[in-house]
């Protein structure tokens, strides 16, 4: 569930920006990105490297909406948002340390962190998620030149493929497990 939170403010900014409303959508992100960062500090979990890229995200991007042309956030500020995030996670790869190794270490016991199923689960599942925010940045920019087909575009798509990526974070772990012999997790949180 962890990762879930840390993607909230990106949830809801993406459920606002699509009525146009650019500033009050980066700003409800931003306060959103503060609460939930705020309340997971004071009850001893270290930021991860989402959340502070959430943070100077959308505090940029609350920036940019009030200063920009509001025909430029119309047309780029959904897409540009999922390359952003997009690249959050290739930074975290980039790392070394994918993005969901974080929260799946919230799950797991410590003597499996430094296992390769362990490692390989939480390197694969990120890579998906990559793909997945940079297919959902694509869509966004083929609804803005497709206006007959934006509710496709902007929302079908969109959905279906965080949905996916759910099932994926879900089954991957799994899947591991099996190839490896092993039994499936029992009434444990997935890997990531």
């Amino acid at each position: 569930m962890g990762m879930f939170v840390g993607l909230a403010p990106w949830i809801l900014y993406w459920v606002l920006v699509s009525n146009n409303t650019f500033e009050e959508a980066a700003v409800a992100a931003l306060i959103a990105a503060v609460v939930l960062t705020g309340w997971g500090i004071t009850h001893g979990k270290q930021p991860y490297l989402l959340d502070w890229g959430t943070l100077v995200w959308f505090a940029a991007l609350t920036i940019i909406s009030l200063v920009a042309d509001d025909r430029f956030m119309a047309e780029w500020s959904y897409a540009i948002s999922n390359f952003a995030l997009a690249a959050i996670v290739l930074v975290s790869i980039g790392m070394g340390e994918p993005f969901t190794r974080a929260y799946a270490r919230e799950n797991v016991p410590k003597e499996y962190w430094d296992s390769p199923m362990f490692l390989k689960s939480t390197a694969v599942i990120a890579w998906a998620w990559l793909g997945i925010f940079v297919v959902m940045g694509i869509s966004t920019i083929i609804a803005r030149e497709n206006p007959s087909d934006e509710m496709w575009w902007n929302w079908i798509v969109p959905i279906g493929l965080f949905i996916a990526g759910i099932k994926f974070n879900h089954w991957y772990p799994d899947h591991l497990r099996q190839q490896a012999g092993l039994p499936p997790r029992s009434g444990e949180v997935p890997a990531a």
